[in-house]
């Protein structure tokens, strides 16, 4: 009997540190992804290629933009952030039409409350800041990405 309790601790031991990675983890986004948050308190803070981690919290109606959320914020206030949090619009038009950024998309938009890594860099134009994206992800997966 003290056998089986013994790999029965095992399995749980093993399943709850897989747990625990995937927690450590988040959305796929790994150590050197940043939150919605700490891109937004401070975005030139961050130069060169950058790995933000959020939740998809609006894909406009004409599919050309994509507000993503900080995972805690989410957590805690579901798509509607805190008070003071961070958000992150994106303009990704996938119809073949530039963005801000003089760049063309392909793919397919995310869903909203999607988990997704964004891949891009934070560039001064004219209009203003703007993230600007190469690529974007979900479970792994590229969804959309600078053509």
């Amino acid at each position: 009997m003290s056998t089986v309790l013994t790999r029965a601790t095992r399995v749980i031991a093993v399943a709850a540190s897989a747990v625990a990675l995937i927690l450590t983890i988040g959305c796929g986004g790994g150590a050197d992804a940043i939150g919605v948050n700490a891109l937004a308190a401070d975005p030139m803070a961050f130069s060169g290629t950058v790995t933000v981690k959020g939740v998809v919290q609006d894909v406009d109606a004409a599919g050309q933009f994509v507000v993503i959320i900080d995972e805690d914020e989410y957590a805690t206030c579901g798509l509607y952030p805190c008070a003071g949090a961070g958000i992150v619009p994106l303009h990704v038009p996938v119809d073949g039409s530039s963005s801000s950024a003089g760049t063309v998309y392909s793919g397919s938009m995310p869903n909203i409350e999607d988990f997704v890594v964004v891949v891009g860099e934070v560039k001064s134009l004219p209009q203003g800041l703007v993230f600007d994206v190469h690529r974007m992800e979900r479970g792994g997966a590229t969804l959309l990405a600078r053509q």
